[in-house]
């Protein structure tokens, strides 16, 4: 399947992070209207302070970082938790539970087999933390809308370093390979940023290469000239180089700060107005129907 035909194309792409925003803004409204109803019912939060849009964003990307400190690099997981957050507030799903489920999920979607216990097993976790997972795993594939297929920037970059090292296109062999161990590192933080939902992963990919190789002495003007762009359609040149300009500032986004003590008032207001029906600790959770 070709990128243009996906899913991910088609429904995980957006034209700024004005429109990403505005959804992240909308979800937390539906959610902060949701729970108002459904702590009054249990007479729960009786504070009635919520997590802001922003707050959110603070604590989904504390745990996007110490992910990141975690996982194989281009394991595509961690794109499906920022994506399972563009449909769902953190105050409905906590986000440890949401990357068990999505880390076990993408285990299944890479054809790596391993059954739920041995999962449990090799991360230390709980019977309880066993059956969350199940009971998650629905919920999280529902949320995603059965998107399942992630194209992984690593991927084409990879592609992009053959094609550049078996054309010769770059005499600097020693420099080429520096760079590209480079480029995977800024494709492996640009995941702690919204450039994934900005830009296709092949732009990223190329964006990333070309400013890696640039730090190293290289330049690949040449390669993308004769290997990338069509001399006898100006437009689509110019379409070209406009895309990797914007790719090249996506990918050198700079993460969410996290400053700590604002991460603590967040995580201290969420314990308070997390959703009691989802919530395994609370004495009114309703589990899912399996």
């Amino acid at each position: 399947m070709a990128f243009h035909e996906s899913t991910q194309h088609s429904f995980w792409l957006f034209s700024s992070q004005d429109d990403l925003a505005r959804l992240r803004s909308s979800i937390n409204q539906e959610a902060v209207d949701r729970l108002t109803r459904i702590h009054a019912t249990h007479g729960t939060n009786d504070d009635g302070k919520y997590l802001t849009s922003e707050d959110e964003q603070l604590y989904l990307a504390f745990y996007l970082q110490q992910l990141a400190e975690a996982v194989v690099p281009a394991f595509p997981f961690p794109l499906a938790v920022k994506r399972f957050y563009l449909t769902t507030s953190v105050m409905d799903y906590h986000p440890k539970h949401i990357i068990l489920t999505c880390f076990y999920m993408a285990c299944k979607t890479e054809e790596i087999n391993i059954d739920l216990s041995a999962f449990v097993t090799n991360l230390e976790l709980s019977e309880s933390d066993s059956a969350l997972i199940l009971q998650l795993e629905i919920i999280l594939v529902q949320r995603l809308h059965f998107h399942l297929v992630v194209f992984h920037p690593m991927r084409s970059l990879r592609g992009f370093f053959y094609d550049v090292r078996a054309r010769g296109a770059v005499s600097q062999t020693a420099e080429l390979e520096a760079a590209y161990r480079d480029a995977k590192a800024l494709i492996d933080q640009s995941f702690m940023t919204d450039a994934c939902f900005l830009a296709p992963p092949s732009q990223l990919a190329l964006a990333a290469l070309c400013i890696a190789c640039a730090n190293h002495g290289i330049d690949l003007t040449s390669y993308i000239s004769a290997n990338l762009q069509a001399a006898d359609k100006p437009e689509q040149t110019t379409q070209l180089t406009e895309s990797l300009e914007r790719a090249k500032t996506l990918i050198q986004m700079k993460a969410t700060e996290i400053d700590s003590s604002k991460l603590k008032r967040v995580d201290k207001k969420l314990k308070k107005c997390r959703n009691p029906e989802l919530d395994p600790d609370s004495p009114v959770y309703v589990p899912p129907v399996s």
